[in-house]
Parts: structure tokens; C-alpha cells; sequence
């Protein structure tokens, strides 16, 4: 189905990134959060495709007193059904899993899109263990068996940790291998070679989108599934050879479970927020600009641990 005018309008607007961005942002909190989120929600696309995947996985942080409670309750109330919230301090394996013979767990809800875990520094080893199988296999069981077979899916994750200013890495090392970066929340922008860093550039002064039209944008970007153009592969392959890159050279299919692949998956979120048939170099040069310019996370090359055979990926 053609989107109405209204929402043709919205996704031709150049400033539809930060437009979101505003939408889903607090006060005090980092527009490159916004965007984030808005970039997550995209990647989500649609459960009633049998599309391979192409979600984005992101972390969150933030050093106390800010905190990344603030935006994920802010996204959370924004986008309501959507979105699926848990704080690790307070969820068990139950709360964020759900038993075969109950309603619990956000994740029985096909509608949701994003499921957050905030707090994950309180995370038991086996909610961690739930956290990396539902990034790897955008699905977690809903019952206790040691298989894993009764399956539903998380749509795309969220981890968020709230630091005191001297704590070391926020996440626990296999769920930080499995993210395609990591997103700060203070206004300032974090370069990956650990250089210090000018405080961000003020956010665009672009209006939030209207409540009216929010859901009805958000449903025609999970039904968008661009295809890649030649010269969106030719870029991305044009970058990695300058940055020297011999592995993973060449565009993957969605769905790899790679960071050094988040930049197709960017590419295609900004894609589907235009409600764009194809994803174009355009696309790709975006991507790889926004991608430089938050702390991302290192390429992962190895797999996420052994908590997820490699049958059930």
C-alpha cells in the first residue's frame, strides 16, 4: 500500500533523522542518542517479511548523574507498544524471557520492535547469557530448556549502562562483542582513536514528528525492504580498502552478526527512514560519517561466545 501524503512528505524531508532524533530525545541527553534510536527502530523492519535480518544492535551509556534510564523511558513513553523496556536490576529470567505457559515477557508481544535491557551491569550470568542469544538469533526461548527451541522474537536490542565516572567497560565483554557500537549519552562526540573531543554540534532546531503521524510513519519504514545498488556496494568497498581492510571487504548480506558490517546496516536504516526503494553510495557515505563519528565499538571477528550454537544462528 502507497504511504498517504502526509507520510511521503515526512520521509522526503532531508531533515527526517533529526527530526526523529528530537522526537525521541530528552532534555540533557545527546541528539546522537536520538539518532540512535531512530537508526534502531528503522533497522527493525517489519515481522510479517521473511527478510533476513539487518537489525541494529546498540549500546547506550552514560556517566551519573545522567543516566540511561532517562531515555529509555522517554523512547519508551514515546513510542509505547513498540518498545519493550526491562531493567536488569529488577528482571529475572522470567520477566525478560516469559515461560511457555504464561504471558510474561515483553518478547510474546510480535509488535515489539525494540527490546531495551537498561542496567545490565546488574544482569545475572544467565540474563547476559539471554541478552547475547536474543542479539544473535533475534529470538530467546520461552521456556527453560537447555535448547532453546521454543523461540519469539526481540525485534532489535538495546543495552543501556549508567556509569560512575571511574567505572571501567560498561558491558560485559561477550554482550559488548556482539554490538554494533556504542552511543554515549553526554553531548559530546567520542572519535574511536581516543583522542579528545569537541562537544557536539547543536542540534538541528527541526520540529519533533507529530503524535497524529508518529505510528503511521514508523509502520510504512518496517514495511520499506530497499535493495543495494551497485554503487552502495562500490562505496562501502571504496572505504574499507582505505582503511586498509582486507576482511569483510565486500557489502555482507543483512543480517551478519559482524560490527565491521554495521555500516550496510546504517545505510539501509537511513534508506527505509526516506521510505527508498534502494539503498544508494548517498546512503552509504551518510552512514559511514555517522558511524566515525560515535564511540564505536571495535569490529568484532570472533563469535559472540558459545552460549548460541551455531545451528541455531
Amino acid at each position: 500500500m502507497a504511504p498517504s501524503d502526509e507520510i511521503a512528505a515526512l520521509a522526503a524531508d532531508p531533515q527526517i533523522l533529526d527530526r526523529l532524533a528530537v522526537t525521541f530525545t530528552p532534555r540533557g541527553v545527546s541528539h546522537t542518542a536520538g539518532e540512535a534510536v531512530a537508526l534502531q527502530l528503522a533497522s527493525a523492519g517489519s515481522p510479517a517479511t521473511n527478510i533476513l535480518p539487518s537489525g541494529l544492535h546498540i549500546g547506550y551509556t552514560a556517566v551519573a548523574p545522567l543516566t540511561t534510564a532517562a531515555l529509555f523511558r522517554y523512547v519508551g513513553q514515546t513510542c509505547g507498544k513498540p518498545v519493550a523496556l526491562l531493567g536488569c536490576e529488577a528482571a529475572t529470567r522470567t520477566h525478560a524471557v516469559g515461560t511457555g505457559d504464561t504471558n510474561q515477557g515483553p518478547q510474546r508481544d510480535p509488535d515489539v520492535r525494540l527490546t531495551i535491557y537498561d542496567a545490565t551491569g546488574h544482569a545475572s550470568a544467565d540474563l547476559r547469557a539471554t541478552i547475547v542469544r536474543a542479539i544473535m538469533s533475534d529470538a530467546v526461548a520461552v521456556a527453560t530448556d537447555t535448547h532453546y527451541q521454543l523461540k519469539l522474537p526481540t525485534g532489535v536490542i538495546a543495552v543501556g549502562q549508567t556509569l560512575a565516572a571511574a567505572d571501567p567497560d560498561p558491558f560485559d565483554a561477550r554482550i559488548a562483542a556482539c554490538l554494533d557500537c556504542v552511543v554515549s549519552l553526554e553531548r559530546s562526540r567520542t572519535p574511536t582513536d581516543g583522542t579528545s573531543a569537541p562537544d557536539e554540534p547543536a542540534a538541528p532546531d527541526s520540529a519533533p514528528l507529530p503524535e497524529a503521524l508518529r505510528d503511521e510513519y514508523l509502520e510504512a519504514v518496517w514495511a520499506t525492504t530497499p535493495t543495494v545498488t551497485t554503487a552502495a556496494r562500490e562505496r562501502w568497498e571504496s572505504y574499507k580498502t582505505a582503511q586498509g581492510s582486507v576482511e569483510s571487504s565486500t557489502w555482507k548480506s543483512a543480517g551478519s552478526l559482524s560490527s565491521a558490517e554495521t555500516v550496510p546496516k546504517l545505510a539501509a536504516s537511513l534508506a527505509r527512514l526516506e521510505l527508498a526503494e534502494t539503498v544508494t553510495a548517498e546512503h552509504t557515505t551518510t552512514a559511514i560519517e555517522w558511524f566515525e563519528s560515535v564511540s564505536a565499538h571495535p569490529a568484532a571477528t570472533e563469535s559472540c561466545g558459545d552460549e548460541l550454537s551455531s545451528a541455531h544462528r
